[in-house]
């Protein structure tokens, strides 16, 4: 059996970054389509776009609106909080992306790019 070097700790941490980012944004595309599809069986419906779901979540939050019953409104709260949620994360999560790509333009001219080098893993011949 061959060994190769593992990945350093800086290098794993960028891709546990990015995976996580990308997990974050199915998620809250999930919960959008969701929300949407759920709206719309009440004849509530908004433009397409991620800017355009705050309409449909105004009309989740506003107790007065009879369109939608109150079983509904419960569950689609609950929606709404999660999105909020995910939102929040996936900013900050964004943020960190932003900063980790700065710190690699700045190595990258020093040489010492995150996952390239001596600590990178190697593929190894086959046989």
């Amino acid at each position: 059996m061959r060994f190769c070097a593992g990945q350093d700790d800086r290098a794993t941490g960028d891709c546990v970054l990015h995976r996580g980012r990308e997990q974050l944004v199915r998620q809250r595309t999930m919960l959008v389509n969701a929300l949407r599809a759920h709206l719309a069986e009440f004849g509530m419906v908004a433009a397409q776009g991620l800017r355009n779901v705050g309409e449909l979540i105004a009309i989740v939050r506003d107790d007065g609106d009879t369109r939608l019953p109150d079983v509904a409104r419960q569950v689609l709260q609950v929606l709404a909080a999660q999105l909020e949620q995910i939102e929040a994360g996936d900013c900050s999560a964004g943020e960190a992306a932003d900063g980790l790509a700065q710190d690699e333009r700045g190595q990258s001219a020093a040489g010492e790019h995150s996952g390239i080098g001596r600590s990178s893993p190697r593929r190894l011949p086959r046989r």
